[in-house]
């Protein structure tokens, strides 16, 4: 019988930042679902810090979504760079652990890479179509599902997934879904 964990934040320590399906933030704590800005004060000061830090966010959000420094601007700082939902909370003891992006604006998002944090491969940096990619595979999904979902041809694909494997340095689809599943990409 395999038990899945549940996600940090309903039980044990941590806080659990995560986005819902309307894209509002929100964390859990204790076991308890609450609208981000509604976290302590001290331990939203850990976030404030990392946005305050990472001048190339803030001016992404400030000039592409319009954001003024404040609560607006933290709470999609946090929201894209910690708002993927699972079992390893983003604030422990005072320690931040960012999470992979997953959200529905990947494709087009202006933030992408630089609000939200990819995962680095050994090999390299993913593109935006690659990491939709890796997403995919780790879905179970095989070449010509991707290819359909993505609107481009196998050939594209099976490129798109040669530089993947040449970046992540390994060998097969198998190996790219376990890569994204450490990183918790999907």
């Amino acid at each position: 019988m395999n038990i899945q964990p549940l996600p940090a934040g309903i039980s044990g320590a941590g806080i659990e930042v995560f986005r819902d399906n309307e894209s509002r933030v929100f964390f859990l704590q204790d076991g308890k679902k609450l609208p981000y800005l509604m976290m302590r004060t001290e331990d939203r000061e850990y976030f404030q810090a990392e946005l305050a830090a990472d001048q190339a966010a803030m001016a992404v959000l400030s000039d592409a979504f319009g954001l003024d420094p404040g609560d607006e601007m933290e709470e999609m700082f946090a929201g894209c760079r910690f708002g993927n939902l699972d079992y390893r909370a983003d604030l422990i003891g005072g320690k931040l652990t960012r999470d992979a992006p997953r959200c529905n604006r990947i494709t087009s998002c202006v933030g992408f890479n630089i609000v939200c944090r990819i995962p680095m491969p050994p090999g390299g940096a993913l593109t935006r179509r690659e990491y939709e990619i890796v997403s995919l595979i780790a879905q179970g999904k095989q070449t010509k599902e991707i290819s359909d979902s993505l609107h481009i041809t196998d050939a594209t694909t099976r490129t798109h997934i040669q530089r993947i494997h040449a970046k992540l340095g390994v060998n097969n689809n198998v190996e790219v879904a376990a890569w994204a599943h450490e990183k918790r990409i999907i």
